[in-house]
């Protein structure tokens, strides 16, 4: 898997990339029982793509919309805003294609 930031992941299968959430969180007692372990991880999948690139456009376009649904904005601060994210985004791509 590919980090991007926080909890967020690129994953890959035979056919394409994924964009993944994975997190820990408490089992259920029938996990619990089942592992005899209280925390466990998980993942959840946010998109399937067919390029790494577009993956993290993805998760680019999520955090945005995420931004815009939860507050209000000048339009100038919106944009500072997502300027920021995209030069996060660009030097985490930019460390992973050095790497």
């Amino acid at each position: 898997m590919i980090h991007i930031e926080g909890t967020w992941y690129v994953d890959a299968d035979e056919a394409q990339y994924m964009l993944v959430e994975q997190y820990e969180r408490k089992n259920s007692p029938e996990q619990v029982k089942k592992t005899g372990q209280e925390m466990g991880t998980y993942r959840s999948v946010y998109g399937y793509y067919s390029t790494i690139y577009a993956a993290v456009k993805g998760y680019r376009d999520m955090v945005v919309r995420n931004m815009v649904r939860g507050g209000d904005y000048e339009l100038a601060a919106l944009i500072s805003k997502i300027r920021g994210v995209d030069e996060r985004l660009k030097d985490t791509l930019e460390t992973c294609i050095k790497a």
